[in-house]
């Protein structure tokens, strides 16, 4: 049921700030006003949770967060990560300057959860790939855990994976070996996806690179055809060669010949 009171209690804050969560800063915060008091409302993943999380609310009274404590959330967070769910960590703290996003000694307020939804369509998709024996990859930003979540649910075997951190350990010779056999890359930076999509154009391949997201861009860029859906950033189908009306990729069944 929707609670009045609390909807009244949200119109006594102003809107001072707000900086937005993306695949570069990793961390969403805004900035309200109550009564000349200026809170800070930020949110994270589980990864970037550090040292600056100090405190919490154990009904009502406030506590040190304990090593036994962030293990818990920590552990917590990879629970929903493994069976597919985003979970990001929301913190508070009272500042002085609404210009100073301030990272030390702030509260831990709770957990959000998401959970991306599998579209019919991918299913035709990955069937029509097979039809002209089109090579499928994934690339993403999410964790390998998130990734592989999904990939289970789409019916994919025999998964080869690579991920950013192990991108940044390869010479440029080791990458373009390895990722001939590599079908899904996770937890990949904007520079990385357009790096695995630079060594696959480079190994003769036509590469289609399908993005919605300004980190997307330089990929869409790298690809022989770039491709964004109607409903992407601004940015994304700026780059893009081909805009799709409604994210069915199906839609190229006869294009492709």
């Amino acid at each position: 049921m929707f609670d009045e009171t609390k909807h009244e209690l949200t119109k006594q804050y102003e809107l001072v700030r707000i900086n937005k969560i993306n695949s570069i800063q990793k961390t969403g915060t805004v900035v309200l006003r109550r009564e000349d008091v200026l809170y800070q409302y930020s949110v994270t993943s589980f990864e970037e949770l550090e040292e600056q999380m100090m405190y919490y609310d154990d009904n009502g009274e406030i506590k040190l967060l304990s090593v036994e404590m962030r293990n818990k959330l920590q552990h917590m967070g990879h629970e929903y990560v493994v069976n597919g769910y985003r979970p990001l960590v929301v913190s508070s703290k009272i500042i002085t300057d609404e210009n100073i996003i301030n990272a030390d000694d702030i509260m831990f307020e709770g957990i959000l959860v998401f959970k991306d939804l599998i579209r019919e369509s991918i299913y035709d998709a990955l069937t029509m790939f097979k039809k002209f024996n089109i090579n499928f990859k994934i690339l993403s930003g999410d964790s390998l855990d998130v990734v592989k979540n999904a990939v289970s649910q789409i019916g994919l075997d025999e998964l080869k994976t690579l991920t950013g951190d192990e991108i940044v350990d390869m010479s440029p010779d080791e990458l373009q070996i390895f990722i001939k056999g590599v079908n899904v890359f996770a937890k990949l930076t904007p520079m990385e996806k357009s790096m695995v999509i630079h060594d696959f154009v480079r190994h003769d391949n036509v590469v289609a690179y399908v993005g919605d997201g300004s980190s997307d861009v330089h990929a869409i860029k790298k690809a022989d055809v770039g491709i964004a859906p109607n409903t992407s950033t601004p940015l994304a189908k700026k780059f893009a060669d081909i805009i799709i009306l409604d994210k069915n990729l199906t839609n190229f069944d006869g294009a492709i010949h």
